[in-house]
Formats: structure tokens, sequence, C-alpha cells
């Protein structure tokens, strides 16, 4: 077999082939890239959509005692928050958590948010030594004092507030025993 002399060769410009190639490319990325962008698009305009038509979460009404709490104590831990909460409601006796409502009420606010309201609360005061109150565990009970004084300091621990379904719900008869809680 005879070597091919060089002049059987054709000259190629491969400076211009290079370029019309690499223009090529770059017309073909560049499509590709704006398919892509008009799909990404497409969907972040369907999420868009998607969560407009989602209802809006309502913010749990808790009462002060939590909100007060929630406001200066809230992290981003759920279950810690919940604890500390609980030892601070058991610090100050209060009741307000020990009810199962209450602690779904608090995890709502939590998560959710909250508006600050809720129910009036009410001691009920059967006489000027005999007040409705709640055991640790939440459950009623009923408190005689030795003195009209031990009665009334009582009143301000968050054990004897009641809202008014609560009160109808242990007896109705209560109910017109309640006298309501000055804030």
């Amino acid at each position: 077999m005879k070597r091919p002399e060089i002049t059987q060769l054709q000259h190629m410009p491969i400076k211009a082939t290079l370029y019309d190639d690499l223009h090529q490319a770059d017309q073909e990325t560049f499509h590709k890239n704006a398919l892509v962008l008009r799909e990404w698009k497409e969907y972040a305009d369907y999420l868009e959509d998607e969560l407009q038509k989602r209802p809006e979460k309502k913010k749990a009404v808790i009462h002060q005692f939590p909100a007060q709490w929630l406001s200066v104590n809230q992290s981003s831990d759920l279950r810690y928050d919940l604890d500390e909460f609980e030892r601070y409601s058991i610090k100050c006796n209060s009741a307000w958590i020990g009810r199962q409502d209450h602690v779904n009420l608090f995890v709502r606010a939590w998560l959710d948010g909250y508006e600050v309201g809720g129910e009036k609360l009410y001691n009920v005061l059967f006489d000027s030594l005999t007040v409705l109150s709640r055991k640790n565990d939440g459950s009623p009970e009923i408190l005689a004092f030795d003195s009209a004084d031990y009665a009334q300091d009582s009143l301000s621990d968050k054990f004897q507030q009641f809202t008014e379904n609560e009160i109808k719900a242990i007896d109705e008869r209560y109910w017109q025993f309640a006298v309501p809680v000055e804030e």
C-alpha cells in the first residue's frame, strides 16, 4: 500500500468549523434550557394556585396566661416548649395546661399562631368558706376553708377558675354561685 500524499487531503477551515459547531451547540443548549425554565415556571404557577386554593388555617384562641408565655419563651422545639410551659404552669399554680383540650389548644397555638381571647373565667363560691376547685389531675373538688380570708386568697389560684361551660359540665346548679374573675 502506498502512502497518501498531503496534496490529496482537503483543507478544512478548523476555526470556522469549530465556531459553527459551538454556535449550533449553544443554540441547542439555550433552547433546551429555555424549555426547562418554562416547565419550572409552569410548575411554580401551579403550586401557587394550589396554595391559594387551600383554606387558611385559623389561629388558635387562647387565654392571656399561655399567650404571655408563648410570646416570650417559644422556641423551635414543640415538645420542649410543652414541657417547659407545663412546669411554668405548675410553678404559677395554674391548671390551664392540666386539661387535654388545653394541651391540644397549646399545640395548635404553637403550630398555627394564636390570638388572645377565650371564654370568661369564674370562681364558684358556695359561701364565704366553700369554693369549687380542681385537683392536680384536673378533676373538680369542693374545698372548705377555716376562714373567709383563706377562701378569698385562694380565688387568685388558677385551680379555682373555671369557664361557664366547665362549671355547667360539672353541675348545672353550680352556675348560680359563679362570680366573674377580675382580670
